[in-house]
């Protein structure tokens, strides 16, 4: 799933995701490399063992947010849901830390179908999680 939402959002340009430069299959396992990321979210917010430093300021909170959103706008734009949208999935760029990169597309699902319609719902779906 990895390969095909990375694919897809690579045809569109989008801004907030890894580079997918490599994937393939050696023997009977599957690669896939991209381009290196930085923290997430979740871990960027506990260096810190003190409860009272442990938050982002306002500003920064609303920046990140804001590019959150987009990164989420972008990969419905190429009709996909992420279904497992979490700090841990968000990291910031490497090379730009005021970019942010939306990760982890395990769970993700086509909701466009061929010809630009919303699917219509399962009738029932199996658990997905922990």
């Amino acid at each position: 799933m990895e390969v095909f939402v990375l694919t897809e959002l690579k045809k569109a340009n989008a801004k907030h995701f890894c580079d997918l430069l490599d994937r393939g299959r050696i023997s009977v396992y599957n690669y896939v490399v991209m381009t290196l990321v930085g923290p997430p979210f979740h871990d960027l917010r506990k260096v810190y063992t003190d409860k009272d430093k442990q938050k982002f300021s306002l500003g920064c909170a609303c920046s990140v947010g804001i590019k959150c959103i987009e990164a989420i706008e972008e990969l419905h734009s190429v009709g996909y849901l992420h279904r497992d949208l979490k700090p841990g999935n968000f990291a910031i760029g490497k090379a730009d830390p005021r970019k942010v990169i939306m990760l982890d597309f395990g769970m993700a699902r086509k909701y466009i179908n061929a010809q630009g319609k919303q699917r219509a719902p399962r009738w029932a779906a199996g658990f997905r999680g922990t």
